[in-house]
Parts: C-alpha cells; structure tokens; sequence
C-alpha cells in the first residue's frame, strides 16, 4: 500500500511539474509573439520616416512634382531641351532617394497635388500613369510603381 502511494505521489508530481512547464512555454511564446510584432510595426515606421527624411533631403523632389503636374505632355515632348532637362533632373532626384522609397516619394507628389486641387480627372490619371511608369523612364529599380492616390496624404509637405 505504501509503495502505492509513493508512486501515486510520485505520478501527481510529474503532472504538476509537467503542467506548469507547458504553462510557462505557452507564455513564453506568446511574449515574444508580442515583441516581434512590435519590433515589425517599429521597423516599418523607421523605414517610412526614413524615406521622409531622404525625400526631403531632395527638395521633396521638386523637380519631379513638375514632371508629374506635366504629366503625359512632358513625355511626348521629350525632345523640347526644357522638358527633356525636367525629367533629366528629376532622374537624379530619384537617384539620391533609396529604392525603397523611390515609389513612396512619387505617390506623396501626386496625393498632395490631388489634394491642392491641381491634379483632377484625366489629368490626375495622367499624372498616375506617369508615376508609375517614371523610374522605368530614369532606368532605374523598381522598374514601376503601384500607385494608390486617395485618402492616404500623411503630411508629405508641412
């Protein structure tokens, strides 16, 4: 009898023991579950004000908010010196912003300049293709940008 309950003992503390180690580990990776997820949404803020900041170092790349605001215009021109000097300058711009950000700093042109009343209807669209297709015409990565012009202004000109 007693060496039954010694075993019986013995098994109750196995179950204790075992149940508060699987406690412990679920906790565990719940936490660090909780830190990566802060960690990516730290990150991803890093980066954008990081594009920030390099886009403002290019004049909030002025250069090429006039080769947007001309839109398809300036491309079938490309032969006029001015035009062909806009999208010349423009291009190294974008050359001095990360790839990363290369498309950010074209979308934040063209949602301020919605926004300022400048870009509307067909020229908006214009301007949209233009933007999208604009690191392709400076021959540099990512070939094309998506585009999303609406709701999204942050703030891109104090």
């Amino acid at each position: 009898m007693e060496r039954k309950l010694t075993i019986l003992a013995m098994l109750l503390s196995v179950m204790f023991v075992t149940a508060s180690a699987y406690r412990t580990i679920v906790t565990t990776v719940v936490e660090e579950e909780d830190d990566s997820e802060t960690y990516q949404a730290s990150r991803r803020e890093g980066i954008r004000e990081s594009c920030r900041e390099q886009i403002r170092k290019q004049h909030n790349l002025v250069h090429c908010q006039q080769v947007l605001s001309r839109g398809s215009k300036l491309i079938m021109l490309a032969g006029d010196e001015t035009n062909a000097g806009q999208l010349k300058d423009c291009c190294q711009q974008l050359r001095q912003v990360e790839e990363r950000c290369r498309c950010q700093g074209i979308e934040k042109i063209l949602q301020v300049q919605q926004k300022q009343g400048k870009l509307q209807g067909r020229r908006l669209r214009e301007a949209i293709q233009t933007g999208e297709n604009l690191p392709n015409m400076c021959r540099m990565s990512p070939q094309s940008c998506d585009i999303s012009v609406g709701s999204g202004y942050d703030g891109y000109h104090e």
